[in-house]
């Protein structure tokens, strides 16, 4: 770890858009990954009845099936199921080494790394091969300092959008998964090539959140100071990431940046390149010096000012004379009286309003406004693989304080928990 910035140790499951699947990321496991669930049956899976139950994995038995996974930071730990010799792991283009098989759950582990970009790549020889999570350890703020969240929601809950968020017109605040009793909010767009985009500063690092299900498909994120040039510490803005599942799976870390500069502004963009995408909440993360733990906040976000009009509020004194202000209450007096007419013929015309609108009701057709998502069934086959249970979404700050990353199945760490709440 530069000496320069705090380790933190970030995990996630094999849900996360963050962690890639190759040649696809959900289907039948001899062609491709199938997502898995140790208390889900495949075949129980309907329209109405398709969150995951219990501990998920991506397992496949395809041959040179691969995971792809772009990071900041100083050690990485893939987690899984596999016997010896059933895949390889190559390190930042290095030497390709023969997997050991699972050992406590890990399939792979390096640390001691320079900080910098790095990019592991695990690949299947035979047999089948599971992938249960990873953790990677990032850089965030600089040392001496703790963290401190912010959560920033996409959609307020009086169901209308967060401001904070520039999108196009094809977002929208929508509730999905209604229909099976776990209503979830989120800025959702089902047109390609849509956008939605937020600036953050004082950040020393941020988090996308929301789901994965079956109809969503690929999307890219941009991180930039204003500038052409590519901020060093993040992985390429050219990385497609997908959050597609056949099993749903709610408040999902689907992307992370790590190592930024709080005294830099940074302008994100993403971009839909699928079917879908949605955006429930985005993390955010302070570097502070005060205190002698780490705390969590919620943010209270406003809409950004226009640029160019402030509002300021001004207090003046003045003195005026007993006429001036006979004149002034007479004004008064005269603006209340025709405020109270306008707000007469204002009711009356709104009762007849009422009245029409009433008489039309029985007559109107519109549909309610789509909640659940729907695509092409396809066919999938029943996997019997169920891993262990493993602990998700948590971001542990490394004490030792040095380059080396603490075990995240050995040691015990302080942590902060950053699964949305």
């Amino acid at each position: 770890m530069s000496a320069d910035l705090t380790p933190y140790n970030v995990s996630f499951t094999d849900q996360s858009a963050f962690l890639r699947f190759f040649p696809y990321r959900d289907g039948p496991t001899d062609t491709q990954w199938n997502v898995t669930y140790s208390r889900s049956s495949q075949s129980a899976w309907t329209y109405d009845s398709n969150f995951g139950d219990g501990t998920s994995s991506h397992v496949t038995t395809l041959k040179d099936a691969y995971i792809l996974l772009d990071w900041a930071g100083t050690a990485v730990w893939l987690r899984g199921v596999a016997a010896a010799g059933s895949y390889t792991v190559q390190l930042d283009g290095g030497a390709i080494v023969e997997g050991q098989g699972a050992q406590d759950g890990i399939l792979f582990e390096q640390s001691s790394l320079a900080y910098g970009l790095h990019q592991a790549i695990l690949v299947v020889v035979e047999g089948e091969v599971s992938i249960t999570g990873a953790t990677i350890t990032v850089g965030l703020g600089s040392s001496g300092t703790s963290v401190q969240t912010r959560t920033v929601p996409a959609v307020f809950p009086n169901t209308s959008a967060n401001p904070f968020f520039v999108t196009d017109d094809t977002y929208a605040p929508t509730t999905l998964y209604a229909n099976q009793s776990q209503p979830y909010a989120v800025l959702a767009t089902y047109t390609y090539g849509s956008a939605l985009a937020f600036s953050i500063s004082g950040a020393v690092s941020f988090e996308l959140y929301g789901s994965d299900d079956w109809t969503q498909g690929l999307f890219t994120v941009s991180v930039s100071t204003g500038g052409d040039d590519a901020i060093s510490t993040l992985p390429s803005a050219s990385i497609q990431y997908s959050p597609r599942s056949r099993w749903t799976a709610l408040a999902q870390m689907k992307y992370v940046a790590a190592g930024l500069d709080e005294t830099q502004t940074y302008q994100v963009e993403v971009q839909n390149l699928g079917n879908t995408f949605n955006l429930a909440e985005l993390v955010v993360y302070e570097a502070v010096t005060s205190g002698s733990g780490t705390t969590t906040a919620t943010a209270v976000v406003t809409a950004p000012a226009v640029s160019g009009s402030p509002i300021a509020a001004e207090s003046r004194g003045s003195s005026v004379s007993g006429n001036v202000a006979g004149i002034l209450i007479g004004v008064f007096i005269g603006l209340l009286l025709i405020l109270a007419l306008l707000s007469s013929l204002w009711y009356w015309r709104r009762r007849r309003q009422r009245r029409r609108r009433d008489e039309h009701t029985a007559s109107d057709s519109d549909s309610e406004p789509v909640t659940q998502m729907h695509a092409t069934e396809t066919s999938w086959p029943v996997s019997v693989f169920q891993p262990g249970r493993v602990e998700y979404g948590r971001l542990e700050p490394n004490r030792l304080g040095t380059s080396r990353a603490l075990d995240p199945i050995q040691e015990s760490h302080d942590e902060i928990m950053v699964v949305p709440r």
